[in-house]
């Protein structure tokens, strides 16, 4: 089965009125990590505080956020953060999201050329970003784009 031609694509920063459609997606994302990790914390953010910190970047200068907009439609987003390290700038991934019915047609790899551009353009000096144990698809998805393992991350709760 052929996939159905691909209306022009653009990638650009988002802007305050881009709030419910990154609230939209995030909200695909938080679902899709709990369902790789349901006991992890992280994924228990409801959508007041989701809204509230998305709003916060939208007017950061050390976070950005990206969009990509097919046909009028928000469909993805990346979100970045540049932090000051002893070696330099770091560019970090903070979210990649890709809206489920728009999969497959290389909106990512837009994102994440927007998201180092970015970085360039920004001065960082490297890019970084983390992906959940057990997905695959992320992994194969940013290996298929030159990204390697530098580290193992651990994470643990604390007890309340």
């Amino acid at each position: 089965m052929t996939k159905p031609s691909q209306p022009p694509l653009e990638v650009r920063r988002a802007r305050p009125s881009d709030l419910d459609a990154l609230l939209r997606l995030q909200s695909q994302l938080g679902r899709h990590h709990r369902e790789i990790q349901p006991d992890n914390p992280r994924y228990r953010v409801t959508e007041a505080e989701w809204e509230t910190l998305l709003q916060r970047d939208l007017d950061s200068d050390t976070t950005r956020i990206h969009i990509a907009e097919w046909d009028g439609d928000i469909v993805g987003f990346v979100r970045l953060s540049f932090v000051e390290k002893p070696w330099g700038t770091s560019c970090e991934v903070d979210t990649l999201i890709v809206d489920e019915t728009r999969r497959r047609y290389g909106i990512g790899r837009q994102l994440m050329s927007a998201a180092e551009h970015a970085a360039r353009e920004h001065g960082a000096a490297a890019i970084r970003l983390n992906i959940l144990a057990g997905n695959d698809l992320a992994r194969a998805f940013y290996e298929g784009l030159g990204y390697e393992i530098l580290a193992w991350r651990y994470g643990k709760p604390t007890p309340r």
